[in-house]
């Protein structure tokens, strides 16, 4: 065995102990969004304690980089939780998260109080700043005082560069539309017909503004 082959392979042992020990609290995981109360294991097999996403309480969950995804040159994240599990994914231009399911809340979506959000297998997908990928099904439980209890359901689709998630309730009173981009920018605009003369004064005073058939709320931001 020659010196050069013997280096290549040294240098081959030392890249893949570096990746298995790497610890999981200097993964990046901040840059995504996530926090944690703490970090521990590796990008291999990690937990993170009281762990939050976007201001989302996700509680404690189990990480793990699938290792047969970084053959095809895409890094995959699994993750688990008693609220969600899913997977997110990055690589060669695109990026997205796959099979999310379970149930989260109370939160705001775009400034909107919900009781709890609900993904049923939802799998969404950018590649090249474009959407391509959008399935799955998802179900918000609104705030006191909105929708009437009713829950707003709704499927994803793409829709030119971004992924439109399309939310109404069974009466269609209610609707939630929520447009996100590749960039993480959003857009939701949620819409009310019929609303009650006593919940009107309390939703004008919220940010909401009248329409020919009821109220409307939009907001913008980044993710």
């Amino acid at each position: 065995m020659t010196r050069r082959v013997r280096l290549s392979i040294f240098a081959a042992c030392l890249l893949f102990a570096t990746l298995a020990l790497f610890p999981l609290r200097l993964a990046g995981l901040d840059s995504a969004g996530v926090s944690a109360r703490a970090a521990s294991g590796t990008i291999w097999r990690g937990h993170l304690e009281a762990a939050q996403l976007g201001g989302i309480a996700l509680g404690d969950v189990a990480v793990g980089v699938a290792p047969a995804a970084l053959l095809g040159g895409r890094l995959r994240l699994d993750f688990a939780s008693e609220a969600l599990s899913g997977a997110g994914f990055r690589g060669r231009g695109g990026f997205g998260i796959a099979g999310l399911a379970g149930r989260v809340g109370p939160l705001s979506i775009g400034g909107v109080p919900v009781t709890a959000v609900s993904f049923e297998q939802v799998s969404i997908g950018f590649d090249a700043g474009a959407c391509v990928t959008a399935e799955g099904m998802v179900r918000v439980q609104p705030g006191a005082g909105l929708a009437d209890g009713e829950s707003l359901d709704g499927r994803p689709r793409c829709e030119g560069s971004a992924v439109v998630l399309p939310l109404a309730s069974a009466s269609g009173r209610e609707r939630l539309m929520v447009r996100v981009e590749a960039n993480r920018r959003y857009r939701a605009e949620l819409s009310l017909d019929g609303v009650s003369e006593a919940q009107r004064p309390l939703l004008l005073a919220a940010g909401f503004l009248p329409t020919p058939t009821g109220l409307t709320l939009t907001t913008e931001g980044i993710f």
